[in-house]
């Protein structure tokens, strides 16, 4: 399931098309997920920590919203 927020990227959007290091790191993730492992938010981050090894399964993850969000403005990017 991918949602994203409209405000979120349209913050998070500018950051990287302004910015070549923080787009090259983007654009370096090439396809791979990417997760915001915060294990207090299950809305924007996935609600698991870095270190938990249940952030391997998606099946555990809340709804990420930063990072679908990220990956869409990584797509932006790739065309741009």
């Amino acid at each position: 399931m991918s949602f994203t927020c409209e405000s979120c990227h349209a913050k998070t959007g500018p950051k990287f098309s302004q910015n070549p290091d923080a787009k090259a790191l983007l654009l370096s993730t090439g396809t791979r997920e990417i997760a915001e492992a915060s294990p207090h938010d299950k809305s924007y981050g996935i609600g698991i920590a870095l270190h938990d090894t249940r952030r391997h399964d998606m099946n555990n993850w809340g709804t990420n919203i930063m990072g679908e969000t990220l990956k869409e403005v990584r797509d932006e990017l790739k065309v741009a």
